[in-house]
């Protein structure tokens, strides 16, 4: 088995923050919860990997703490790993399209990729369903499951992915809830992939911590230093 990882782990306020905690010290891993403030400062070469859990609050953080987001570009460019679920996902990603409205350049441009989301996919904030995914290409990432093959997978509002430089190895399968805005997800994007200089980086709009730890465990297992 692989050595243990020492994790940053964001306080975003999520529910998932208990989920991801348990789950990575259940699997020997070392935990520091951190808030905003505190990965600005605290950030750095004693952690081996970022994981950015979900919640708007953790979007508009990014835009808010503009000190924060150097102090991640510098982790990850220096080889640390970025794990990013849900809003987590979105405040990797370069650009925002919010509401039909691009905002370019506004994240935190770790990977090249634009991310979608709607105000009116908050609906799935604390009713979480299950959707499918699908497998859009064979990925170290997804042990084990080829292109074509079906996920099931955790969704609680998050984005969905677009970009002509990185690998997306899986997609919706599915549509949202047809009362929302942009509603027609299928065939775009829900997992992002690459490396930010020496670092690599996950985006993932699916919640793997409630019911698919491996998936979660794998994420991190692939952006290892």
């Amino acid at each position: 088995s692989s050595p243990p990882l020492t994790v940053a782990l964001v306080d975003t306020g999520s529910s998932g923050v208990v989920e991801i905690d348990n789950i990575l010290t259940g699997a020997g891993h070392a935990v520091e919860r951190m808030d905003y403030a505190t990965v600005e400062s605290s950030l750095g070469a004693g952690h081996d990997v970022l994981v950015y859990p979900g919640s708007g609050g953790g979007v508009w953080a990014v835009i808010n703490n503009p000190g924060m987001g150097n102090t991640i570009r510098d982790f990850v460019a220096a080889g640390g790993g970025y794990v990013g679920i849900c809003g987590g996902s979105i405040a990797g990603a370069s650009d925002l399209v919010y509401d039909g409205v691009f905002l370019p350049g506004v994240m935190l441009g770790l990977l090249d990729v634009e991310a979608t989301w709607y105000n009116d996919w908050s609906a799935y904030v604390g009713n979480m369903v299950e959707l499918q995914f699908q497998v859009a290409m064979e990925h170290e990432i997804l042990t084990g499951l080829a292109p074509g093959d079906s996920v099931a997978g955790d969704y609680a509002g998050g984005p969905s992915f677009e970009s002509y430089t990185e690998d997306i190895p899986m997609l919706y399968d599915e549509d949202l809830d047809p009362g929302l805005a942009g509603y027609q997800v299928s065939g775009a994007g829900a997992l992002a992939v690459g490396e930010y200089g020496v670092g690599k980086v996950v985006l993932s709009a699916v919640h793997p911590e409630y019911n698919h730890p491996d998936l979660l465990l794998s994420y991190l297992d692939w952006v290892r230093p």
